[in-house]
This record gives structure tokens, C-alpha cells and sequence, in this order.
């Protein structure tokens, strides 16, 4: 009973402090406050733009497909910078909310803006693993015997 009960209270905790986020109409908000805006990309078909509310400061997510279409993840870059790939993540169409929530949980960003500190932290955290794996996949040389 005494377990029950400890892991209904840790459940309570952790319902009682999340955040909610929202993404409608191409505005991304937490707990009914607008914390930046979506805008498609009409070159990359299911990539964005993620602008932070100053609308100065933003990322890029260009959706990579590979494997015949059966994986894709998102390549992040700052609007600033287009040439410098910044980290990846996983993704798929329509995944805005659940980005949304990684940046807020990771406090890249908030009502004021893009933070450049955490957003680095993010980065390395992050890292380059998915085109790393898919050189491997695409360029290996298979050996002849």
C-alpha cells in the first residue's frame, strides 16, 4: 500500500507542474502563452522555420528522408546561418509540438527569445549522429570475396 501510495504521489507531482504545449495555426504556445511562430518552407517540402517571439532570432528544421523514405529526422540550423548544421533530431511531418516541448524543456527557448547558451548545450547533446550513421549506411563498400 505504502508503494501504491508513493508512486501515486511522484505521479501527482509530475502532473501538476507540466507544461502545456500548444501548436495552432502556426503559433507555438506554453500554458496559453505565445512563445514563438511556425512558418513552412516552400522550397523543402515539411521543413520550418521556428521564430522566436522578437521574430529576430530563429531556427530551421529541414526534414531528412533516407532509407528509401523509411527514416527521417530533422536537421537543425540558425536562421542566421544557414550553411552550419547545428545538431539533429528525430522527427517526422508535423512534429512542432513535440519540438516545441524539447526546446522549452531544454530552456532554449521562452517568451523572450532564444537562449544561445542552451541552445549549444542543446546542440552537443544532440549531436550529428543521424548523418553519421547514414554515411555509414549509404556509403559502405560492401567486401568482395
Amino acid at each position: 500500500m505504502k508503494l501504491f501510495a508513493t508512486i501515486l504521489f511522484i505521479f501527482m507531482i509530475n502532473i501538476s507542474f507540466a507544461q502545456k504545449v500548444k501548436v495552432k495555426n502556426d503559433i507555438g504556445t506554453v500554458d496559453k502563452v505565445t512563445y514563438c511562430t511556425f512558418v513552412d518552407d516552400e522550397v523543402n517540402l515539411y521543413s520550418f522555420y521556428l521564430y522566436s517571439n522578437n521574430k529576430e532570432e530563429g531556427l530551421y528544421f529541414k526534414l531528412i528522408f533516407w532509407g528509401d523514405g523509411k527514416y527521417c529526422y530533422f536537421e537543425i540550423y540558425d536562421i542566421h546561418d544557414l550553411s552550419t548544421l547545428l545538431c539533429e533530431t528525430d522527427g517526422y511531418i508535423g512534429y512542432q509540438k513535440q519540438i516545441l516541448e524539447r526546446l522549452v524543456k531544454s530552456k532554449v527557448i521562452d517568451t523572450t527569445g532564444i537562449n544561445e547558451e542552451e541552445l549549444k548545450i542543446f546542440a552537443e547533446k544532440k549531436g550529428k549522429e543521424f548523418s553519421r550513421q547514414r554515411a555509414e549506411h549509404l556509403y559502405q563498400v560492401p567486401v568482395k570475396r
